[in-house]
């Protein structure tokens, strides 16, 4: 591989990375800000209490949420790091898998070129 598609990789990688933070952030506040709210407190203590009343009912006994808050809330304000750095991971992850499938499609340029002869072996006919 050029110094140049190195370069071109790096550079797109890089940019995928910076993206992935550049998008979190904002993500971030528009969760916290919209889930802050006594309207969505208010909302999550609705559906807790329903949550509570359909606990033992059917087939399946489930516990009822204990958190006062949201966990989408919990989440993005209080593990934060973690988030990012799991959206680093995977997204270079998928991005090693982008790699490899590109260049498994691309000529490598430094294949050889020949011609193939069919015909008797050197021995003669068998």
């Amino acid at each position: 591989m050029s110094t140049t598609a190195k370069l071109l990789w790096l550079s797109a990688y890089v940019g995928a990375m910076a993206a992935i933070v550049w998008l979190a952030f904002p993500l971030r506040e528009r969760v916290v800000t919209s889930l802050s709210t006594t309207e969505a407190a208010r909302e999550w203590n609705q559906w807790r209490t329903a949550a509570q009343e359909q606990a033992n009912k059917g087939p399946v006994a489930r516990r009822p949420p204990k958190s006062t808050e949201p966990p989408a809330l919990i989440m993005m304000r209080d593990h934060f790091p973690a988030i990012l750095a799991a959206g680093l991971v995977f997204g270079t992850f998928l991005f090693v898998i982008l790699f490899i499938s590109v260049r498994a499609l691309l000529p490598d340029g430094s294949e050889r070129q020949g011609t193939i002869k069919i015909g008797e072996p050197k021995g003669g006919p068998l």
